[in-house]
């Protein structure tokens, strides 16, 4: 019982003693709102330029030692550091926790499962890893650094407001279950282009604005594209998915657009200025539907063809893009990537008649009289719509 009694007394007095701030090394450490036994980092006294941060501290003042387990709001905030090491004992990096210092590049730990907002931005970081463990990426994370590419890993569901906002980032990698683009989230970058995920659900407002895509594809899963997401870009060619609900204005303004093909049965309503300039726009819609696009303001095109590729697509359509088919004298041939696998190939005349169907990945065309055809690759990812000259 006196043992029991003497582990519990000094238990309560490393937890005591812990709760009390202390440094070690120039940095300050907290148990505020930790287990016991563990600590956050407050904040940081020195002035080095490279630091390895620990994965445990020992206090001096208890001789007891402490998990390092967390990085607290603007710990720190201003500091000269241009390199710092994140030990896999971190499972958390609060808000502001690096702003404004001289960070070049960040390799966030797997352990880490939440990254506070404003946690990394006004650094000159060109290089981020992200940890596969978060969820979530918040408010201007990493916005106003020198980031050129960043890989969003599969565990992202949501992209804050401004998270990489100001920056200079050439090739941007969305991982497949992200389903909110927030407001300005790779607002002010240099992405010549970018694949939306078959996830995404809304785009924010000026989400893309400023960059340099040259088109763009917004698959099915999209109902919302908020004010000037894409707009000041240099986009000739807009694919928009069957399922959208809302465009905001200036969407799409400030480009060279001569394209768009819109795959929605029931267009949403068209802001007058969502194009800027209609009259340099060929639109292609699905058959049959060219009264309700009149009616949703779709009006002022150069011209307005129904077409019916887009009718019978009915997945996303940026899939057309990752298939290359090959024209012999005999039949047609499909090739794609690894990880896409061809189920089926139909293909089907300008008015719409299935006239072919294959399991294979080639189709058998010697039947077929010359003329336009539209291949329909049915695949595990969903189907695409390619055409094709017989």
């Amino acid at each position: 019982m006196k043992n029991l009694n003497l582990f519990i007394l000094l238990l309560f007095n490393s937890v005591l003693f812990a709760q009390t701030p202390f440094i070690k090394d120039d940095i300050e450490y907290t148990n505020a709102g930790q287990p016991a036994l563990a600590v956050e980092i407050k904040s940081y006294k020195g002035t080095a330029t490279s630091l390895a941060l620990p994965s445990s501290v020992t206090n001096d003042a208890n001789s007891t030692t402490y998990t390092v387990a967390s990085i607290g709001f603007g710990a720190f905030f201003g500091s000269s550091l241009t390199s710092v090491t994140i030990p896999n004992s971190i499972t958390s990096i609060g808000n502001n926790a690096f702003t404004n210092s001289k960070l070049e590049n960040i390799d966030i730990p797997d352990t880490v499962t939440s990254v506070g907002a404003y946690a990394f931005s006004d650094n000159s970081l060109k290089t981020a890893t992200i940890s596969n463990t978060i969820t979530s990426l918040e408010d201007h994370v990493f916005s106003n650094n020198d980031l050129t590419t960043i890989t969003i890993p599969n565990s992202i569901i949501s992209v804050g407001s401004n998270a990489f906002s100001f920056n200079a980032l050439t090739s941007v990698i969305i991982g497949d279950n992200v389903e909110l683009i927030d407001n300005n989230a790779f607002y002010n970058n240099k992405i010549a282009d970018i694949t939306i995920p078959s996830n995404v659900t809304s785009i924010g407002d000026n989400a893309f604005m400023g960059n340099e895509l040259k088109e763009i594809t917004i698959p099915n899963s999209v109902t919302s594209i908020g004010e000037s997401s894409f707009s000041e870009n240099y986009l000739t060619h807009v694919v928009l998915g069957s399922n959208l609900t809302f465009i905001g204005n200036e969407a799409f303004a400030d480009n060279l657009i001569t394209n768009v093909e819109s795959y929605s049965a029931n267009p949403p309503i068209l802001p007058s200025d969502a194009f800027n300039v209609n009259a340099a726009i060929d639109l292609f819609i699905p058959e049959g539907t060219t009264q309700k696009y009149e009616d949703a303001g779709w009006t002022g095109f150069k011209s307005v063809t129904e077409d019916p590729a887009l009718t019978l697509s009915t997945d996303s359509a940026s899939l057309k893009n990752e298939f290359t088919i090959i024209n012999t004298e005999n039949d047609i041939r499909v090739s794609g990537p690894k990880g896409i696998n061809v189920e089926e190939l139909l293909v089907f005349n300008i008015s719409g008649v299935n006239v072919s169907t294959s399991k294979q990945t080639f189709i058998e065309t010697t039947t077929l009289p010359h003329g336009v055809y539209l291949l329909q690759i049915v695949t595990n990812k969903g189907s695409a719509i390619k055409k094709f000259l017989k």
